[in-house]
């Protein structure tokens, strides 16, 4: 159709950021901790794209733990950008926990075997800290990854051994309630309201 697309644009979100002095999320932090800290790593998803700073899941974190949590979510970032940004800044973290939300790139030859080297990489340069990995939920909307199967989460729980690994989907899932997904049927795809059933929208071909 013609026009901007912008014009066309029916669903926007307005949500406002600030950056400390570090150029991360969140108000001003110390370079030495005055209690336990968490160093939150991640993508657009830890930045908390689209919500207001408090709402990300670090500053939830934070709010229901009261445990100091530094938003270090840079949205775009991969897995090797943050193990790199962890091997140039963790001392002005003073991080007691760094968890690191992200998910392996997958499109690569040996996504575990790397997300395996990369997570080693992170767990030295920020030692004695302990490190947490967090797997993002996966909308049944995300072409990229919407055909994960529980074999590749195991495939990484083993791969990572002692290291803790939450995979967001299944809280997610466990705690049920409502909303739209979206099912393949052959060629035909269905959006379908959970936990209902009812298709609200059909379509097929690419």
């Amino acid at each position: 159709s013609s026009g901007n697309r912008f014009d066309r644009t029916q669903r926007t979100r307005v949500f406002k950021v600030d950056t400390n002095a570090a150029g991360f999320r969140g108000p001003a932090f110390s370079p030495t901790a005055s209690g336990l800290r968490v160093a939150a790593l991640g993508d657009s998803f830890t930045f908390g794209w689209g919500v207001d700073h408090g709402q990300a899941w670090p500053g939830q974190l934070q709010a229901i733990t009261s445990t100091e949590t530094l938003n270090l979510g840079i949205p775009a970032a991969n897995l090797e950008v943050l193990v790199a940004l962890a091997e140039q800044q963790r001392d002005a973290w003073d991080a007691d926990i760094v968890l690191i939300c992200e998910w392996p790139m997958l499109m690569r030859k040996q996504p575990i075997v790397e997300f395996k080297q990369l997570i080693g990489r992170l767990e030295a340069a920020v030692s004695p800290a302990k490190v947490g990995v967090i797997l993002p939920a996966v909308s049944s909307f995300d072409p990229l990854k919407s055909d994960i199967g529980p074999n590749v989460v195991a495939d990484l729980r083993t791969a990572l051994g002692d290291t803790p690994l939450l995979y967001l989907n299944d809280p997610l899932d466990d705690a049920g309630g409502s909303g739209v997904v979206l099912e393949r049927r052959g060629d035909e795809q269905l959006m379908v309201r959970v936990p209902s059933g009812d298709v609200v929208a059909r379509g097929s071909g690419p």
